[in-house]
């Protein structure tokens, strides 16, 4: 008996693997709190408030507190120009609920400390930024990025003529109004993220090992013994 071992050889075939790239939409988000904040009102008109967890602002009608005017101070990265939105971002708690509120915002350019600020001391209004009507227990973010020139953006907001209604903004000292509602500038810009994707297929080709057992049989043949043939022929 024989044995034949029959071994058949796998084959590994690699086909190359594929990048494919995807492209995700991603922000870069920077939080600049104010440094310094206060408000003056005419009703106590030597006071200051700096320490106060609210910004009072409202407008000379409103005869309760009279005209309150609210200051902010940001200092800015100095790369805050390279940024696509900046936002001013607060929140605001109207007195009487049910009314509207229209607010304007004014540069200051005068230097001014938050723990002697008083209605007799303000610093005067350097230009007009913006308008902007307002509802109550709400969040805005409004772009400013047109309006900052430095990276110094100190700001005043005071309540339009005739806004028979006091709007209050938690200042930079309130810890009850944390998260997104606090006061702050919020710079953000738009980037492109490459995710790549990595796709292969791999094959194996191949055959059964086989071992084959086989037997390899012969013929049998008769073997007369020669003395015997011999003894044959004689007869």
């Amino acid at each position: 008996m024989k044995l034949k071992n029959t071994t058949t050889i796998f084959l590994f075939l690699m086909i190359p693997f594929t990048i494919f790239p995807n492209f995700v939409e991603g922000q870069i988000i920077q939080t600049i709190y104010p440094t310094k904040d206060a408000f003056a009102g005419t009703l106590y008109p030597d006071d200051n408030t700096g320490p106060d967890p609210w910004l009072w602002v409202s407008s000379a009608e409103y005869a309760e507190f009279g005209r309150c005017q609210a200051y902010i101070h940001f200092e800015l990265p100095s790369d805050y120009s390279s940024y696509s939105v900046i936002n001013l971002h607060f929140h605001i708690v109207l007195s009487d609920h049910n009314s509207r509120f229209k607010i304007l915002i004014y540069r200051v350019i005068q230097e001014w400390d938050e723990l002697t600020l008083t209605w007799n001391n303000r610093p005067s209004l350097w230009d007009y930024i913006l308008s902007w009507e307002l509802e109550s227990d709400m969040t805005y973010d409004i772009n400013v990025k047109d309006d900052i020139v430095t990276p110094i953006f100190s700001i005043c907001i005071l309540a339009e003529e005739f806004q028979f209604n006091l709007g209050q903004i938690p200042s930079k000292d309130n810890d009850y109004f944390t998260g997104d509602r606090c006061l702050a500038i919020i710079l953000t810009n738009m980037v492109t993220i490459i995710i790549s994707s990595i796709v292969g297929l791999m094959v194996v080709s191949g055959a059964i090992v086989a071992i084959i057992f086989y037997k390899k049989k012969k013929k049998a043949r008769n073997n007369i013994p020669i003395d015997s043939k011999k003894s044959e022929v004689e007869n």
